[in-house]
């Protein structure tokens, strides 16, 4: 059995152009397949395509890299400055619920506030070192004091 070759035509370029990768769909499917890079062919790249499509994000970038296919996601820029904007607000949350409940859990406020665990957590350590809020006692058992920080909301 001949080993199928990839033809000239056949690059990263034609890949994410939807109808020369069309035209080309049974070649591509018989030289994968046969070289054992996929089990199943599927329609992967236009799941990804429509994907983020449908999300409002720029397109993946596809490249070939060390014998494979390197694709690279670029995230909606407006998550950052989301997540920057809200620290001092949710921080100021974090010291009023400690303030009110002594003996509140990180897995409590991240319920209550909506945030993850992790960001609670990293949030009362940044507290804990500028000084706004020490623990009593043990992680179980043990309470909050607030030692500074805004009363008012």
């Amino acid at each position: 059995m001949n080993k199928p070759i990839v033809g000239q035509s056949m690059s990263l370029d034609t890949i994410s152009a939807k109808a020369s990768f069309q035209t080309t769909q049974s070649q591509y499917r018989r030289n994968i397949l046969s070289w054992g890079f996929i089990e199943s062919w599927g329609r992967g790249i236009d799941k990804i395509m429509t994907g983020m499509e449908a999300a409002s994000l720029p397109p993946p970038k596809f490249e070939y890299d060390c014998g494979g296919i390197r694709v690279t996601f670029y995230r909606n820029p407006d998550l950052q400055s989301h997540s920057g904007e809200s620290s001092g607000e949710s921080s100021g949350e974090i010291l009023e619920l400690m303030r009110q409940h002594p003996n509140i859990t990180a897995a409590q406020l991240a319920k209550q506030l909506g945030l993850t665990e992790r960001a609670i957590e990293k949030r009362i350590s940044k507290l804990r070192h500028e000084k706004f809020i020490d623990r009593i006692g043990p992680n179980k058992g043990g309470h909050w004091v607030v030692l500074r920080g805004q009363t008012d909301k």
